[in-house]
Order: C-alpha cells, then sequence, then structure tokens
C-alpha cells in the first residue's frame, strides 16, 4: 500500500515546500540557500525531484542527503514512479520505447553513461535493467520508500491532487500522482491541498507567469512553476508559517535565465495580450512585417503581433513553434531584466516574473 504520513506539529511552526525540481540541482540548492532553513522548519519536496534536466543524479543525491535532516519529507511524483516502472523486466518495450523516443534528459540515460553500457537494440534491455537495478540499488530502493502524501496540520501535500471524496486517503494512487488541472478541480479535505504537477502558467489566460497560486475558497494551492516543461519556467518555494494560530503564505522562485540591467526605458504602445499555448493554437496571419505579424486568434478574434521566428510556415497553415505571449513589458532605465531569448531587434524576458517582451537596444547584453 502506498504509504500517507501524518504529523503532529507544535503550534508555531514553518513550512517550504518545493516541488517540480526536473533535475536541476542549483536551482534547487539556490532555493534551499535562500530559505535559510531553521533546525524546526519542515522542507517537503512533492515530487518530481528527478527527469528533464542535466543534473538528475546529483539531483537525487542531494534530496537523499537532505532526507537525513529532521523535519525533511520527500513525496514521490509520477516521474520517480516512472523510471521504477522501467526498471521492470516486463517492461523492457517501455524501456526500449524510452531510450530511443524520448529526448529529454532522464537517470536512467545517466546511469547507462556511467556503466559504460552500449545500448543497440531491443535485446541490450535486460541486461541494461539488471545492471542499474544492481549498480544502484540504494537509489531505487530510496525511491521506492518515498511516501505518496502527507497530512500535517492544516495541510495535505501531494505531488497532484486528490479525489473528491469524503475520506481523501482513498484517492486512486493515479489521481495523487498524475491528476491534470487540479486547480480547476474540488476536493472534500477540508484543509489546503497543496500540490505540484500541473505548470500553474497552464492556469493563466493571459499570463506566462509560473508563480505560486493560491485558492483559500477552494483550498487548493498548486506550486508547479513549470521548470524543464516550460521554457520560462522556474522552481518555486512555497513558504507557510504558523504564529499564535495565524498563517500566512509567501514564496520564492528561482529560474536559469541571466540578469541583464535595463539601459533605456521601454514604453509600449500595444496594451493587446493574447496568449497561445497547446490548447488554443489556431491563429490567421492578417500582415506580415519585418519584426511581428498582425494576426487573429480563431478561437476569440482577437487581434495581435506574433513574432515571425515563432511561426512555423513549413505546413500547409501557419502554425505556431511554441507557447507564446503578445505582452510587450514596460521597464525602467535601471529596473533588472531577465533574458530568455534573442529574437531579431527584440529580446523575450522576464520582469518582476512576468514574460514578455522589450526591444533589443533596451538591455545591456
Amino acid at each position: 500500500m502506498d504509504k500517507i504520513l501524518k504529523m503532529n506539529v507544535i503550534s508555531n511552526y514553518r513550512i517550504v515546500a518545493i516541488s517540480d525540481i526536473h533535475g536541476s540541482y542549483d536551482l534547487l540548492k539556490r532555493l534551499i540557500d535562500r530559505a535559510k532553513l531553521k533546525e524546526n522548519d519542515y522542507l517537503i519536496i512533492l515530487g518530481d525531484a528527478i527527469q528533464k534536466g542535466e543534473d538528475n543524479r546529483k539531483t537525487l543525491d542531494y534530496i537523499k542527503e537532505l532526507s537525513k535532516r529532521n523535519n525533511t519529507i520527500i513525496l514521490t511524483g509520477n516521474h520517480e514512479r516512472y523510471i521504477l516502472g522501467l526498471l521492470k523486466e516486463e517492461n523492457a518495450e517501455d524501456l526500449a520505447y524510452h531510450l530511443n523516443n524520448v529526448r529529454y534528459p532522464c537517470i536512467i540515460k545517466e546511469w547507462i553513461n556511467e556503466l559504460g553500457i552500449e545500448y543497440k537494440s531491443i535485446n541490450d534491455i535486460k541486461n541494461i535493467q539488471t545492471k542499474i537495478v544492481s549498480r544502484y540499488q540504494d537509489y531505487i530502493r530510496y525511491m521506492m520508500d518515498l511516501p505518496i502524501a502527507l497530512e500535517l496540520d492544516e495541510f495535505i501535500f501531494v505531488h497532484a491532487g486528490i479525489d473528491d471524496i469524503e475520506d481523501w486517503t482513498q484517492s486512486e494512487v493515479r489521481s495523487m500522482l498524475s491528476i491534470s488541472e487540479f486547480l480547476e478541480k474540488k476536493h472534500s479535505a477540508g484543509k489546503y491541498v497543496v500540490v505540484g504537477h500541473w505548470p500553474t502558467q497552464n492556469y493563466r489566460e493571459r499570463s506566462l507567469n509560473g508563480d505560486v497560486i493560491i485558492d483559500n475558497k477552494k483550498k487548493i494551492i498548486a506550486i508547479d512553476g513549470g521548470n524543464g516543461v516550460k521554457y520560462a519556467g522556474q522552481v518555486n518555494a512555497l513558504i507557510i508559517e504558523k504564529k499564535d494560530n495565524q498563517t500566512s503564505f509567501n514564496s520564492i522562485s528561482e529560474d536559469k535565465f541571466e540578469i541583464k540591467e535595463v539601459v533605456k526605458d521601454f514604453i509600449s504602445e500595444d496594451n493587446q495580450i493574447v496568449k497561445l499555448d497547446w490548447r488554443d493554437l489556431e491563429f490567421d496571419i492578417l500582415k506580415e512585417d519585418c519584426e511581428f505579424s498582425l494576426c487573429k486568434k480563431a478561437s476569440t478574434g482577437e487581434r495581435f503581433l506574433l513574432k515571425n521566428e515563432f511561426i512555423d510556415q513549413t505546413t500547409d497553415k501557419p502554425s505556431l513553434k511554441k507557447t507564446y505571449i503578445s505582452l510587450f513589458l514596460d521597464i525602467k532605465k535601471g529596473n533588472q531584466f531577465k533574458v530568455i531569448e534573442k529574437y531579431g531587434g527584440y529580446v523575450l524576458g522576464k520582469y518582476k516574473n512576468e514574460v514578455g517582451w522589450v526591444k533589443k537596444d533596451c538591455i545591456n547584453l
């Protein structure tokens, strides 16, 4: 049976909750350092510590070390369970498919490289599974023993969500690990449910902001900043403090983008904000220009400026290469700006964690 922890707490406490690190050791380390954990603080990691980032082995080593600290609870996520499944003999074909088709960084690939195993075909899979299970038995046991959820005072911590049933502990494992869009659902637990798994920018209709979302009415807190999944992603830490029966929430975040100084004001004259993502991609080009094309969003009829580099012209009908936001950011000289990517005469980046466009000559690149 999947383990659900229930912990008693003293009247006053501080909790630092982090989710969906996805192999980004540096970002996790920076968050932990910034959080300034005290001896009695709770540190809770909500799963998906590995996969998709470049430092999966290093991240796993780090959270194993963190586990030795008092009041540290590491939960499992769907990616930890996925890795464990791939190492089972009966799932040899699934592992072969993964190695052949999944392009993101993976801890199994790191282990294969460390062991110097040659992979050419399905015939090599059983040998790969056997050697990994033998050599990395302590890591595998560690992941197998991770609990699936934690109940602590007025909070439930779980990777993805819970079912809307009277006894939340009877939720399906699939729900707790991989339910989608939990913030748009409801539950009957009577406590705050803190989840990762589903990037918070997915919930924002006109923004690529990945900050924590707190819904006090539904008692759901979503903390997945989209790191490793979204090109503008970040890793969030939710900080909960309870003192004299008063609970407060705060959050901090870290991302991989370089900070640059704004050297000239940029004030946009275009305030039309349109977002195109995997759920709503259709658009029509009305007029092409050298930097941006004037387009119309098919579902709403809204007109907006679409950066030409985001348009895929190789298909019969122009399509979108990746998620897009038409927001132009207002910034002042002396501000700090995080650069995501340069496109022609413009830069896509973050200002106060809002993602948008500014002219390149306004940034000290």
